[in-house]
C-alpha cells in the first residue's frame, strides 16, 4: 500500500517538474505534457505507456528506467520547442519508437547525457556502461 502511495508520489512530483522545465512553472491549457503519455492519459484517451500499476510491478531498476525514458523525451520536447532538435546528440522519439515496435529494445538507450546528466564522471559512465554489459551483452552468450 505504501509502495503504490509512495509511486503515485513522485509521478506528482515528475508531473510538476516537467512544467517547471518547460513552462516556467505555468502549463498553458491545451498543451500536451510528455507525462500524460507516459504516465497519465492523454487527450486522446490513450492509456499510459506506464500506469502506476505497471510500475510497481517492474521493481525499482525498472522504475529507474522508465523515469530516464521519459526525462529523455522531456528533454527532447524541451529542445524541439526551443528548435534546436536536430541539433548534435538529439534523437528522433518517432523512429526510436517504431525501432521498438519491431523488437529492437536493446539497442535503444538513452545517451549518458540523459541518463547521468551532462557532467557525469568517468566512473559514473564506466558503471553505467558495466550495467549495460551485465543486462544485454552477457545474457546474449547464455
Amino acid at each position: 500500500m505504501s509502495d503504490d502511495r509512495n509511486i503515485k508520489r513522485k509521478l506528482r512530483e515528475l508531473k510538476k517538474l516537467e512544467i517547471r522545465l518547460r513552462f516556467n512553472g505555468n502549463a498553458p491549457p491545451g498543451r500536451a505534457l510528455v507525462w500524460d503519455g507516459f504516465f497519465g492519459r492523454g487527450k486522446d484517451g490513450r492509456a499510459a505507456k506506464y500506469p502506476p500499476e505497471a510500475l510497481a510491478a517492474l521493481g525499482r531498476e525498472g522504475f529507474k528506467r522508465a523515469v530516464e525514458a521519459y526525462f529523455a523525451l522531456v528533454y527532447y520536447e524541451l529542445y524541439r520547442e526551443a528548435g534546436i532538435s536536430r541539433a548534435a546528440g538529439a534523437y528522433d522519439p518517432a523512429l526510436l519508437a517504431s525501432l521498438e515496435e519491431q523488437g529492437m529494445t536493446a539497442g535503444v538507450n538513452p545517451p549518458f547525457r540523459f541518463s547521468l546528466g551532462e557532467r557525469s564522471s568517468l566512473d559514473a559512465k564506466k558503471r553505467n556502461m558495466e550495467d549495460f554489459a551485465k543486462r544485454f551483452i552477457v545474457n546474449q552468450r547464455a
